[in-house]
């Protein structure tokens, strides 16, 4: 079939300009050729200030102001660390006395690149150098957002016997973490607001998620729409 052939022809030096442009696109994997992780040290979160909690709760919720610039380093700081419990992730204990290990990680998406948040360090460890927020649904204007947080579960982390308890702990694990972030956020002026991710299996190739890592949910974070 001379005709169909000649429709998928391609010449030498289209095909390397098409691989040249994937392989700049793709993130390495491979031991040896990924470039060193950059990594971000948070400035330290304040534990003082905001509104009152109940003041907080009757604040009704506002759309994020998807023109008004990035974050400060400080409110994502506050945020994340918000997100991950707080001074109370460290007293978290278990009815036996063993320390409970949370089993969801947040990712955030900026339009630096993308970054996993280490709650040990406070740090921000890069994953990918280039600015992904799109893979989560360009269809949402929302992904203009300057804070896209991706809260992962780790399976792998969870003491749970079955899947099914593994994955119904961390989607309450999440649920939780979402809920400290949207409380900061209305105690600050701030705007969050969940949203769907349009294609999980491709953002979690970009974010190098390993089969038993799940994307559980998404979270817009900007200033609020005036």
């Amino acid at each position: 079939m001379p005709m169909i052939r000649g429709v998928f022809r391609w010449s030498a030096s289209a095909l390397a300009a098409l691989c040249g442009a994937w392989l700049a696109l793709a993130p390495a994997v491979c031991d040896g050729q990924a470039a060193e992780a950059k990594t971000i040290d948070l400035p330290a979160p304040r534990q003082s200030g905001g509104l009152p909690f109940m003041e907080v709760l009757s604040k009704p919720a506002t759309a994020v102001d998807l023109g008004s610039g990035r974050l400060s380093m400080q409110h994502l700081s506050n945020l994340l660390w918000a997100g991950s419990g707080g001074g109370r992730a460290r007293a978290e204990t278990s009815s036996g006395g063993g320390t409970v290990l949370r089993t969801t990680d947040i990712y955030v998406l900026l339009k630096a690149g993308a970054f996993v948040y280490e709650p040990g360090s406070h740090t921000l460890k890069q994953i990918a150098a280039q600015d992904i927020r799109g893979l989560c649904g360009l269809t949402d204007p929302r992904w203009q957002a300057p804070v896209t947080l991706v809260y992962v579960v780790d399976l792998a982390k969870s003491a749970r016997p079955g899947i099914s308890e593994k994955e119904l702990s961390a989607a309450m694990d999440a649920g939780v973490m979402t809920q400290n972030v949207s409380l900061y956020c209305a105690s600050e002026n701030l705007s969050a607001g969940e949203r769907t991710v349009a294609n999980p299996r491709a953002l979690g190739r970009r974010l190098r998620l390993r089969p038993d890592q799940r994307i559980a949910a998404a979270q817009v974070i900007g200033y609020q729409q005036q």
